[in-house]
Formats: C-alpha cells, sequence, structure tokens
C-alpha cells in the first residue's frame, strides 16, 4: 500500500513539474508575442498586427471605446513612441485560454504609463488575442503628511488617525503663531 501511494505521489509530482515547466514556456512565448505585436504596432504593420489578432477580436480603449477587429485595424498608423511592457503575469484557464496583464511604458509624443489586459486564444495550434483592454495608470499622488494635509485639518493632526507627539504638537503651535 504504501509503495502504491509513493509512486502515485511520484508520478503526480512528476506530471505536475512538467506542467509547469511547460506553462513557463508558453509564458515565455506569449510574452515575446506581445512584444512583437507591439512592435508591429508602433511600425503600423496592419499585416504583422492581423497575424496576433482573432478575427472576432475586440479592444476596449482607454477612453472606454469599444473597437472590433476591422475599426481595430483601420486606426494603426505608425508612431516614434517607444512602448516598454514589464510586470507581465500570466493565467492559464485551460490549454487554450490565457489570461494576460502587464504595464507599458509609452514615451514619445504623450509619454504615459498603462495597464493592459489581453486574452488569448489557442486555436488549432494558433494562438491569438480575442479580448484587449488598456487603463492609463494616473500619476502618483502626494506622498508627504504635509503636501496631502487638507487646509482645515487641525494643528498636530495626523492622516493616520494616531496621537501626535508632544514634540510635534509643539512644533505646529510655533509654526501656527503669528510673527
Amino acid at each position: 500500500m504504501r509503495r502504491t501511494l509513493f509512486i502515485c505521489a511520484a508520478v503526480l509530482l512528476t506530471a505536475t513539474i512538467a506542467a509547469a515547466q511547460g506553462n513557463s514556456k508558453l509564458e515565455a512565448q506569449l510574452i515575446q508575442m506581445d512584444k512583437d505585436w507591439t512592435a508591429a504596432e508602433l511600425r503600423g504593420d496592419a499585416k504583422a498586427v492581423g497575424m496576433f489578432i482573432a478575427d472576432d477580436f475586440w479592444a476596449t480603449s482607454p477612453e472606454g471605446q469599444i473597437q472590433n477587429r476591422a475599426q481595430y485595424m483601420a486606426d494603426l498608423k505608425p508612431s516614434k513612441d517607444t512602448d516598454v511592457a514589464d510586470e507581465y503575469a500570466i493565467r492559464f484557464y485551460g490549454k487554450d485560454v490565457a489570461v494576460m496583464t502587464h504595464r507599458g511604458t509609452v514615451k514619445g509624443e504623450r509619454d504615459l504609463q498603462y495597464r493592459s489586459t489581453h486574452v488569448w486564444v489557442n486555436r488549432g495550434g494558433r494562438w491569438q488575442i480575442v479580448a484587449h483592454h488598456s487603463s492609463e495608470i494616473a500619476p502618483a499622488e502626494p506622498t508627504k503628511a504635509s503636501e496631502a494635509k487638507p487646509a482645515d485639518m487641525p494643528a498636530g493632526s495626523r492622516l493616520d488617525g494616531a496621537k501626535p507627539s508632544a514634540a510635534a504638537l509643539e512644533a505646529d503651535s510655533a509654526e501656527a503663531k503669528p510673527e
């Protein structure tokens, strides 16, 4: 009985490792395809872009506009911008569906960062994007408590709700005294 359990555990472990290695290879392939798609977009290369997107593709822009494949392809034009992606994460749903997210940093006509989600589907051994969504990342808000402190907040108050130290109260009251 123990021997059978050991053999089953060894087979399961081997299968799990093989699947993980297979997914790592496929993840690298999908990331490279995503980078190639972006490069083709920047060149305005409709033929190359068309290889990456499915006939039933749709895209949602940062402004919330939806485009089908034909509309998306019609809007392609060359750009001198650069677009570098990082922070890739990929989840597989079965063997034929992958959801990819990443961050992109655009430099050029208008510098910005965005988050992007792509749904990749494997149809007959060919991975294509069926859905794409991107959202611009808002610029970071000030992080210093003094910059974020509302004007009507009482002296000595803290944004985190903690009680200020005696030294902080003295410093605030010294600042509040007219000269």
